[in-house]
């Protein structure tokens, strides 16, 4: 179920959510993207996948603006990750934890 979030923490949401699509759409090749975001007791997750041709291992490390996200998310208590899944294709993951009241 859904929970009461910081702006802050919406932010960064959207700002995955937006950084993750946009990089499908330019780099990706994929014919399917999903997005899914999931509540749990203490975290709130977003993860963006896609079946494209995935990235070199250099440059998932490096960039397309994941970096600054990635700060972002750590200021939160959270984590960014994204890089090539083991089926194919490219998922990037945000975590961040979620004030239960």
């Amino acid at each position: 179920s859904a929970r009461e979030l910081s702006g802050e923490a919406e932010l960064v949401l959207y700002r995955a959510l937006q950084e993750g699509l946009t990089n499908v759409l330019k780099h990706s090749g994929a014919r399917r993207v999903t997005a899914l975001l999931a509540f749990g007791v203490q975290s709130v997750s977003l993860t963006v996948a896609d079946d494209g041709e995935g990235v070199p291992e250099e440059a998932a490390e490096k960039g397309f603006g994941l970096a600054t996200l990635g700060e972002r998310a750590a200021a939160l208590g959270g984590v960014l990750s994204a890089g090539n899944a083991p089926e194919g294709g490219f998922a990037l993951r945000l975590e961040l934890p979620v004030e239960v009241r």
